[in-house]
């Protein structure tokens, strides 16, 4: 697989048993898009070094030796841990410009500990250098079964839930996570795309989609029709387009996607729509 120019991934973590799955979601996907990768330490010194604990899950996975060093694998890989110096400690005004600075597009989220959302959310609202921070978010919910699999590093990710309405456009949004799911499957992914109402909003993506596309409708109130269908339609992955205008975290805050985070039963990608 060709590297990604344009993906390059940011995970806070404090590597705790806590925080695993985030972190496992964020090497997984690293490896599939053969991008970089940028861990962001938190509790740990400015030469604190977080390769030892890639490597204990490339060496579980089998795919290299506890001898090997981190140019092997990132050689062999094609992905790269990049840098993460924050100067002025791990706060989550410090993390939030330091996403912000980056190119990439990805952001990934564990839900509880000193690494999760719930902590990066009330540092956008005091950091005004972090109020346009508009990366896509990949969120590991409380009650979420994660579509990589710990013991082996095996992607699971066949059917993605996407719901869609008439106030915010969700065209950008299919195509941003179209460009994701493909490096994740390239044999193609099943986007049920779910309308909560009678008239289904025009699909109007800027370019083909790998994977099939369906339409799902459904009535009654929103966030409980969305969690059904993620359920009755076994999805592996829930994306959710937001059009705030200061980003995935603060366009959150009391919407129908904060209320998802909390009891889907699979990880919530966030994705600007604008």
């Amino acid at each position: 697989m060709a590297k990604s120019g344009s993906l390059s991934i940011v995970h806070p973590t404090s590597f705790s048993s806590a925080g695993q799955d985030a972190f496992i979601h964020a090497l997984r996907i690293a490896l599939a898009a053969r991008c970089e990768l940028h861990l962001l330490p938190l509790d740990q010194g400015p030469s604190f070094d977080p390769f030892p604990y890639v490597r204990a899950h490339l060496v579980a996975w089998g795919l290299m030796k506890e001898s090997e060093f981190r140019a092997d694998a990132e050689r062999r890989f094609g992905f790269r841990i990049g840098p993460c110096d924050l100067f002025d400690g791990p706060s989550p005004a410090t993390m939030l410009a330091f996403i912000e600075k980056l190119a990439g597009e990805l952001l990934i989220l564990g839900a509880e500990g000193p690494a999760g959302w719930s902590r990066l959310r009330e540092g956008s609202m005091n950091a005004n250098s972090s109020q346009k921070v508009g990366k896509s978010t990949l969120f590991m919910t409380p009650r979420s079964r994660g579509f990589v699999d710990p013991s082996n590093g095996d992607l699971i990710l066949n059917r993605v839930l996407m719901p869609i309405d008439h106030h915010t456009p969700h065209a950008r949004a299919l195509d941003r996570a179209s460009d994701l799911l493909n490096l994740l499957n390239p044999d193609g992914v099943e986007i049920y795309l779910l309308h909560v109402g009678k008239d289904l909003p025009a699909v109007r993506p800027s370019k083909p989609i790998a994977g099939k596309i369906r339409v799902e409708l459904r009535s009654g109130p929103v966030a409980p029709a969305i969690l059904a269908a993620a359920d009755d339609l076994g999805v592996d992955l829930v994306a959710m387009p937001t059009a705030g205008n200061y980003g995935v975290l603060d366009a959150l805050r009391g919407s129908v996607t904060e209320r998802i985070l909390h009891l889907a039963p699979v990880p919530v990608l966030a994705i600007p729509a604008r």
